[in-house]
C-alpha cells in the first residue's frame, strides 16, 4: 500500500506499507529477527522466550 500523494491533510510520515499473511509462526518469528518484519501478529506463548530481552 503506497501512500497517496494527493491526501489533503497533513504529510503523512509512512509512504508505503507492506503486509505478509504468512501463517507459520516460526517463519513470522524468523522474519521480525532477521529484519524482514517490523510487527509480528500473534506470538505464541511458548515463543515469549525468544524474544524476551530483546532490544529490537
Amino acid at each position: 500500500m503506497d501512500a497517496n500523494p494527493n491526501y489533503w491533510g497533513e504529510p503523512v510520515k509512512v509512504q508505503h506499507l507492506e503486509f505478509r499473511a504468512v501463517p507459520e509462526a516460526g517463519s513470522r518469528l524468523a522474519m521480525l529477527k532477521s529484519g524482514q518484519a517490523q510487527v509480528m501478529l500473534q506470538l505464541p506463548t511458548t515463543m515469549k522466550p525468544a524474544v524476551s530481552g530483546d532490544k529490537k
